[in-house]
Parts: C-alpha cells; sequence; structure tokens
C-alpha cells in the first residue's frame, strides 16, 4: 500500500508538471498510477489492451477510461458495454 501511493503521488507530480492532453494507459503495474493520476487531475484516460484477456490493470481502469482500445474480440467482454472498440 505504501508503494502504491509513493508512485500516485509521483504520477501526480509528473501529470501535474506536464499537463498532458490525455494519457493513455496500455496496461501492466507502471500504467495504473498514472492513468490513477490522470483521472484525478481530470485528464482524459484512454486503455489500450493487446492482449486477447485483459489484464487487472486495465480491467480496474475500463470503467473510467474514456474508450478501450482492444486488439482482439475476445477482450471486449472484459470492458463496459460501448468503451471497447477494435
Amino acid at each position: 500500500p505504501l508503494r502504491a501511493l509513493c508512485a500516485l503521488a509521483r504520477a501526480l507530480a509528473v501529470v501535474w508538471r506536464f499537463r498532458p492532453l490525455c494519457v493513455v494507459g496500455t496496461g501492466g503495474y507502471v500504467s495504473l498510477p498514472a492513468c490513477c493520476a490522470a483521472l484525478l487531475l481530470r485528464r482524459p484516460v484512454f486503455v489500450q489492451e493487446p492482449n486477447a484477456r485483459a489484464g487487472v490493470a486495465n480491467r480496474l481502469l475500463g470503467p473510467f477510461a474514456r474508450r478501450v482500445f482492444v486488439a482482439f474480440e475476445e477482450a471486449r467482454r472484459d470492458f463496459p458495454d460501448g468503451r471497447a472498440a477494435l
């Protein structure tokens, strides 16, 4: 929990400093703090899922992302209706 909070604090600092137009999460433990920071700072988040089955980070971010881009039709079932695009 402490490492996760430190990662979120660092990600908040980076997003605040660079003020990106959007943040793209590609999955994995690295993308979760960055995307959470973007959401907290009201930056649009997009998720890209390259696998047939979505990972934990992308499944957690899916409901909050503006759009989820998937590479396989099977991955659509891991995200809310209407959010996933092939």
